[in-house]
């Protein structure tokens, strides 16, 4: 697991409306300086509101805008993360982004609370999705770097809702019920 002293939290989606890139990077702010700078930020994607996200991090040194990636290098810094962040609500929930990050053993700081499936165990529900909600989420999870690693172990149990096998069962409940 990636040191949990100073945490990196992954946010990938496209920095859309939809997806909150801007509420999560005003989060962040808040949350640098509640920590002493106590963390780094990755955001990859692209979109219309990418432009307003590099303005918003420009004097935060801990907050890294790296615009559209490659899968693999998405995955590499998944990887090197301590958690995924995901920050939509409502719908458009990235499905693909929890299972990749779960497979990966990667906990999930999310703000949805109707999101379920792969955030059983692995998942980090922020008490509200705005900012100051999200700013909460992240001291918390910055000031006991055990609450990450324990999401991290966890992660494991929820990979499993994700593996081709357990697909292949509730696909064969649907025809046999």
């Amino acid at each position: 697991y990636p040191e949990a002293s100073v945490p990196n939290f992954l946010w990938v989606a496209r920095c859309e409306a939809v997806k909150r890139p801007l509420v999560f990077a005003r989060a962040a702010i808040a949350a640098l300086a509640r920590t002493n700078d106590g963390f780094t930020v990755d955001f990859v994607g692209d979109g219309a509101e990418l432009g307003e996200l590099k303005a918003l991090a420009a004097d935060h040194p801990q907050i890294r805008v790296r615009g559209s990636l490659p899968h693999e290098a998405v995955l590499d810094l998944m990887d090197a993360s301590s958690a995924v962040v995901l920050t939509s609500l409502g719908f458009d929930n990235q499905p693909m982004t929890i299972a990749e990050a779960v497979s990966r053993e990667r906990g999930v700081l999310y703000c949805d609370p109707k999101l379920r499936e792969g955030l059983e165990h692995a998942g980090f529900l922020s008490e509200s999705p705005d900012e100051s909600g999200i700013a909460d989420a992240l001291v918390a999870l910055v000031s006991d770097p055990e609450l990450l690693l324990d999401l991290s172990r966890r992660a494991a149990i929820d990979r499993t809702a994700f593996a081709p096998q357990s697909y292949v069962q509730r696909t064969l409940d649907v025809y046999q019920g």
